[in-house]
């Protein structure tokens, strides 16, 4: 309904449903955002603006991430700021680099100047911003200005390897309403999970992931919006993810990560651009799983 309303009369939408957003729960906010999304709506990226002060912060970087996907121009201003650290209500880091891969979306060289600040600012032992963030605003930059990019790589501290794994490019007309936005990559050697914070926690065995999400096998039935908080267990360290999980495969069910500490995520990107070397069997898969129309409609 939301999605149909948001082309009908998309006027309506802006005035009275952001006011409605903190009524509904979490999974209802997702859904409605993914169908507004999903829309094609003329007005989807000003309906998400509107919405992104009102929903649960889980859900934040779900519109986050749809704004990027827009590549409406009219998102600029709020993105930078988020990218800059004014963030929404129960925001965090995770939060900034989402804005800067929207920036790299959108492409526009007006942000140029901004990203460029965040990647250069040093301090007297290191650099201010963290790792993942200048790593996430050089891939932006890469698409606004590829020469500076390249110029400037050798001196960032940022190695190659890190430079991998840029968010993909969504198409700008394709059969599907959702594409994948970061490369998934089968894993050279399948990656242990546990929950920690259900009643009854469950393990995951997960074998293809990307820097969004994967795909694991799981020892018992979650609910499809289940939010889990995961411990990976990688050799002798652990690391941790916030994330929803999402549809069943098979025996397989999907998860998406919605927050992650900035360090813990260079060390997941470490993980899974290690399975990208020529040496290993792990296989890129170009593309959350794309979904067809009709099934984007039913959610």
């Amino acid at each position: 309904m939301a999605g149909l309303l948001s082309r009908l009369d998309p006027e309506s939408v802006m005035v009275f449903l952001p006011g409605r957003m903190k009524d509904f729960p979490r999974t209802s906010q997702d859904r409605i955002v993914r169908q507004i999304s999903a829309s094609g709506a003329a007005r989807r990226c000003h309906i998400l603006l509107e919405l992104l002060d009102h929903v649960d912060p889980l859900v934040t970087p779900l519109v986050i991430d749809e704004i990027g996907v827009t590549a409406d121009r009219e998102a600029l201003g709020k993105l930078l700021t988020i990218a800059d650290g004014d963030l929404p209500p129960g925001g965090g880091s995770f939060l900034r680099v989402k804005a800067i891969e929207a920036l790299g979306r959108i492409q526009a060289q007006e942000s140029a100047s901004t990203l460029k600040r965040l990647v250069e600012a040093k301090k007297v032992f290191g650099w201010v911003q963290p790792l993942e963030l200048r790593i996430a605003a050089l891939q932006a930059l890469d698409k606004l200005d590829p020469d500076w990019v390249q110029d400037y790589l050798p001196k960032s501290g940022i190695d190659q390897e890190d430079f991998t794994l840029a968010p993909l490019e969504i198409p700008l007309s394709s059969r599907f309403v959702r594409q994948r936005r970061h490369t998934r990559v089968r894993l050279q050697k399948p990656v242990r999970a546990v929950s920690i914070n259900l009643t009854e926690n469950c393990s995951l065995e997960i074998k293809t992931a990307s820097l969004s999400g994967g795909v694991a096998t799981i020892s018992r039935h979650l609910p499809p919006g289940t939010q889990v908080q995961l411990k990976l267990q990688v050799g002798m360290r652990n690391l941790q993810a916030t994330a929803l999980m999402r549809d069943y495969r098979a025996q397989d069910m999907a998860f998406e990560i919605v927050d992650m500490n900035l360090e813990e995520r260079s060390k997941y990107r470490r993980l899974l651009a290690g399975s990208l070397q020529p040496t290993g069997p792990a296989v890129v898969e170009s593309d959350v799983t794309p979904e067809p129309v009709g099934v984007a409609a039913s959610k």
